[in-house]
């Protein structure tokens, strides 16, 4: 491993997003062969296409930045847009498209099994893999694959602690039987255990399910204190839904969530509690990155971010960072290799918090800080602030 690398990156003017972007594709980021290539590939399409979405929001919204102020070292970011739909073949198809047509040296990922399934290629190619959403255990330690979204291995364990804390003491699953869903039960039944409470059941759920109840039934049969619901975008919100409809009264909580347990939820979502990256209130970190990004943000989509174009921001400047530092050593900034070596035990800003500084461990997990939240009257309230994946 390389001795660890500090970044230190500005914060260019908030600008207004590219307009008349077609879903997928080349979005323009200045003239000439000298740009520096940028890919990223969301779910665009199918049931976590709003998450994707806000993904993109996100990255468009760096690139635009960074483009209007000059680009980086007076080249421009010229960023490939792909649909990889959140899926594993998605993820092959995009990955393949970066790696050997556009040689891509730097790809923004998301969802466990998208990155998973890329990963392979991106070491074979040697394109330095970027995920800001996936969180499975599965994606730690693995080549060319860096992760800047906290691994459910640090936050299981908080979420476990927190509510067994809490009073609560007999705990049930449900979840999507993925990566995610997976990894959420692995990491937080050591923990509950060791503690000193049981699991009473684990049930699990395809994506492309919309009825739970046969799951459900055997979840309220168990007689839980405490649900752990583990899924992604809107598929969290049914489950929730539907587990209140099932006569299931007890909490709920789980990892991750995002605004489709609110949005499908409705009021069934009151009281759901998650541990998950966030975005600081710009008025308690005046002056930082963070709050910067959240400012601009608003000004633009006339809502506050959430974690997820946070995510997709922040990995864009890291990238600008890395080509920035390649640049200062005399190495080519466009040879993924050379920008997998400086990644390498990085760190850097902050841009969802504030405060604080973000670093890449040596299993390519993410030391960063995290929140507890509770939804309240439909909206997401931070609760507490702690430290998760530091070693």
């Amino acid at each position: 491993m390389s001795k660890a690398v500090r970044f230190t990156v500005g914060l260019a003017a908030a600008a207004t997003l590219l307009a008349g972007c077609g879903n997928t594709g080349n979005i323009a980021g200045g003239g000439g062969g000298d740009r520096y290539k940028l890919g990223a590939m969301f779910a665009l399409t199918g049931p976590s296409a709003s998450i994707g979405q806000d993904f993109r929001k996100g990255v468009e919204m760096a690139v635009k930045e960074i483009n209007d102020a000059g680009g980086i070292k007076g080249a421009k970011i010229d960023l490939r847009l792909e649909d990889g739909k959140g899926t594993a073949e998605g993820g092959v198809a995009a990955m393949n498209k970066f790696a050997n047509l556009d040689k891509t040296p730097y790809v923004i990922t998301s969802t466990s099994a998208q990155s998973l399934a890329a990963q392979p290629i991106a070491a074979q190619r040697k394109t330095v893999l970027v995920n800001v959403g996936g969180s499975s255990p599965d994606l730690l330690n693995l080549p060319f694959l860096y992760n800047d979204a906290v691994n459910i291995n640090a936050m299981g364990p908080a979420l476990a602690d927190h509510l067994y804390q809490k009073g609560y003491r007999k705990l049930a699953f449900i979840g999507t039987a993925d990566p995610f869903g997976e990894g959420s039960v692995n990491t937080m039944t050591p923990t509950w255990k060791k503690l000193g409470g049981t699991v009473v059941e684990n049930q699990s759920v395809k994506a492309s399910d919309t009825d739970y109840s046969a799951q459900l039934l055997k979840v309220r049969q168990a007689g839980p204190d405490i649900v752990i619901a583990t899924a992604i975008g809107q598929t969290l919100g049914q489950i929730v839904q539907q587990a209140k409809a099932a006569g299931i009264n007890a909490p709920m909580a789980g990892p991750l969530a995002t605004a489709g347990l609110t949005s499908v939820g409705g009021k069934a979502a009151e009281g759901f509690e998650d541990i998950s990256m966030s975005v600081v209130d710009p008025t308690k970190a005046p002056g930082t990155n963070a709050a910067k990004f959240a400012t601009a943000f608003k000004a633009q989509y006339n809502e506050d971010p959430s974690w997820i174009p946070g995510a997709g921001y922040e990995a864009v400047y890291l990238y600008k960072a890395l080509v920035e530092n390649a640049l200062a050593q005399g190495k080519n900034a466009r040879d993924g290799a050379v920008l997998q070596n400086l990644i390498q035990n990085a760190t850097f800003p902050d841009y969802m918090l504030g405060g604080s500084e973000v670093k890449f461990l040596p299993d390519h997990s993410v030391g960063r800080a995290v929140t507890l939240r509770e939804v309240k009257d439909g909206k997401f309230v931070v609760t507490q602030t702690i430290q998760a994946g530091q070693k």
